[in-house]
């Protein structure tokens, strides 16, 4: 089965990728995307069973938001 995407959610949705992802990212009030829509979008991706890609967002921010400790021994 094949993975669905933003641009998929975007065909279903009948709105751009970009629209959908400002949606996805909880950035719609900022680009003044209603409510209505973006319930739309988000139910859609509900029920196709998205989920965002975090290595993907990894690699294209360049950044992975994990912090890493190094904690000595001591006897």
């Amino acid at each position: 089965m094949k993975k669905i995407t933003i641009y998929d959610l975007a065909e279903l949705s009948g709105v751009s990728a970009s629209a959908v992802s400002a949606i996805l990212n909880g950035n719609w009030k900022k680009r003044r995307i209603s409510a209505k829509l973006a319930e739309k979008v988000t139910r859609i991706a509900e029920e196709q069973g998205y989920a965002i890609n975090r290595q993907a967002s990894m690699l294209r921010s360049k950044k992975s938001h994990v912090i890493g400790m190094i904690i000595p021994k001591y006897d």
